[in-house]
């Protein structure tokens, strides 16, 4: 009710004291809101009583070791929301079959990527994966990042309770079932199956697969992914 009754010079005079109790990551998310809105011809009123309520709420969590990211999502995001109202909740993720989906085009794109560069680069070695090996890590990449997203460590806790050893330890295992299921798949799969493909095929198919991550990620606004 009080801060209703303040003048707007009031408003940004109380703004000005809390910004300075603010962390330098905090602040420079601030800075960054504020340019943004400003290039929205978001209103001066607006954005005061509205960083008066932000403001407010960082210097008070900022305590526990809350970002500004983590409570409002990134500026982008934030930004959408002040003008277009939310679409998804801030922190919210995002289904586990998009998460999936991301997570299944970084990880296969990248390899398949690498394999192409190693066979440009040892025109006499042959590639690392065969064309069913390809396929099978693009799967267990995706479900691989999936399950990290269940347990990465939370920020907003106090030390000693985010989940780091967890995180690790989850991570090492998932990253010796990994390497244990592609490589037992070329052991495996009959090489007449698991065919190999040209070095260009192997770059085409990294380069179409994170160029389809980043596009997939932009249009289903996947939230909550490991990267």
């Amino acid at each position: 009710m009080s801060e209703t009754k303040l003048t707007l010079e009031e408003i940004k005079a109380n703004n000005r004291e809390l910004k300075e109790k603010l962390t330098k990551k905090n602040e420079q998310y601030m800075i960054q809101l504020d340019r943004s809105l400003i290039a929205a011809n978001y209103a001066e009123e607006q954005r005061e009583r509205l960083y008066a309520e932000m403001l407010a709420e960082l210097v008070e969590k900022q305590k526990t070791g809350s970002t500004a990211r983590q409570l409002y999502g990134t500026v982008t995001e934030r930004v959408a929301i002040i003008l277009d109202g939310p679409t998804l909740p801030v922190g919210g993720k995002s289904p586990d079959w998009q998460i999936f989906v991301d997570g299944a085009l970084f990880m296969g794109g990248l390899f398949s990527l690498m394999s192409g560069i190693t066979m440009f680069l040892n025109s006499n070695q042959v590639a690392s994966m065969g064309l069913v090996s390809l396929l099978i890590n693009f799967l267990v990449g995706g479900l691989m990042l999936l399950i990290l997203t269940k347990v990465i460590p939370d920020f907003s806790k106090p030390k000693g309770q985010r989940g780091y050893m967890k995180y690790l330890g989850v991570s090492t295992i998932l990253m010796l079932a990994w390497i244990m299921v592609v490589m037992g798949s070329q052991a495996i799969v009959p090489q007449s199956i698991n065919i190999m493909l040209p070095p260009v095929a192997y770059l085409m198919i990294g380069i179409v697969s994170l160029v389809g991550k980043w596009y997939f990620k932009k249009t289903f606004d996947v939230r909550g992914t490991i990267m």
